[in-house]
């Protein structure tokens, strides 16, 4: 007789999905020069808004990497075994397609080259390697695309929480005290000390000084199951406000989270088909995005007529290429992968801080 765990698709974390990658876009638009006369013209809040603040769209990567992680943790019982197939499921989840990224990425640094007529560098083969096992920040390699580092942090996040989570089955189940709580008070701890910036000179590359942005979103979804987790869910966030705008940022959308939660709201709130579309899509555009502006832009600006409409038009063929070249992206790779991830899973009893409900066959 088999365990089946069943979970709801919550529409709201795929939408928040969507906004932070869309927002990711119009950042690097902006940042990578593209769209000048554009910005200029905009006035200044609305441009920082839409433009200059979309970086803060990992930001909101960040506490829903949190919160879809311990959401995706719920009834599952966590030990070794768990944590090698979680492992698993993550690198076939996200791997191949961060590694034909790269491919996209260097190909067209190379045509960009070749095109341009400029000299250029391909990486060399231990800042592949580096790329490979999401190390190149800690080791201080060059980036092949902009965007990598978030992932440097976000394997880091998956790794000590789930460790932590599997640790804490253990010892919960070999000691009579409540010792393995100890467990739940360091990752609250360390959270704090992220968010009051003790952790702002350890090495470059380090997940502590992100961790309250990840943290949040596991205590927004952990607050819907226990009371006592509402009050650490508090603290850590007011302790957030005072640590930066990124940090805000993440501790506002954990804030949204719990709300969502507790209202019912997450299931079908923000269900419109172009925002989930865009959800869905989500990690394929914020891999694929990078190279395709610059194409794109590079050929635009072959166009001898300059000024906001013409940026204006350049944005918009601008996010509709990096959307279309993400769907295909997705569709050719990502799609295979989640596939053959969800092919593989685990049964089990319930984490010590829940009730657990199944149907069974």
């Amino acid at each position: 007789m088999q365990t089946v765990v069943k979970r709801e698709n919550l529409s709201i974390v795929q939408a928040l999905r969507g906004i932070a990658a869309l927002w990711v876009v119009l950042f690097h638009a902006n940042e990578g020069g593209h769209i000048p006369s554009l910005r200029q013209a905009l006035p200044d809040p609305v441009g920082s808004l839409v433009f200059d603040a979309g970086h803060f769209g990992v930001a909101i990567f960040f506490a829903l990497s949190g919160f879809v992680i311990s959401y995706g943790l719920d009834r599952s019982r966590a030990t070794l075994g768990f944590f090698g197939t979680f492992i698993i499921r993550r690198s076939i989840r996200l791997d191949p397609p961060y590694w034909a990224s790269m491919l996209l990425s260097v190909a067209l640094i190379a045509v960009s080259g070749l095109v341009k007529h400029e000299d250029f560098t391909l990486p060399d083969f231990s800042s592949v390697l580096a790329h490979l096992f999401y190390l190149q920040v800690i080791l201080d390699k060059p980036e092949i695309n902009s965007v990598y580092w978030t992932l440097t942090y976000e394997v880091q996040f998956y790794l000590f929480f789930v460790g932590a989570i599997v640790a804490r089955f253990y010892l919960k189940h070999a000691v009579d005290t409540a010792i393995y709580i100890v467990i739940d008070i360091a990752l609250f701890l360390c959270a704090i000390s992220a968010a009051l910036g003790y952790f702002e000179n350890v090495h470059p590359g380090l997940f502590l000084p992100l961790w309250s942005s990840f943290y949040i979103g596991v205590l927004a979804h952990t607050a819907t199951l226990s009371k006592r987790t509402i009050l650490a869910f508090i603290a850590l966030f007011v302790a957030m406000l005072f640590n930066g705008e990124f940090s805000i940022v993440s501790a506002f959308t954990g804030a949204f989270l719990l709300m969502a939660m507790m209202s019912g709201w997450a299931k079908n709130g923000m269900n419109w088909r172009w925002l989930q579309f865009l959800g869905g899509i989500s990690y394929s555009l914020y891999l694929v995005h990078n190279p395709v502006t610059g194409a794109v832009s590079f050929v635009l600006n072959r166009i001898p007529v300059h000024g906001t409409i013409t940026d204006l038009v350049k944005l918009v063929m601008i996010v509709a290429s990096s959307v279309i070249a993400a769907y295909i992206f997705w569709f050719v790779i990502e799609k295979r992968t989640h596939d053959i991830a969800r092919s593989i899973t685990t049964t089990g009893s319930a984490l010590p801080w829940q009730k657990r409900k199944v149907r069974r066959d």
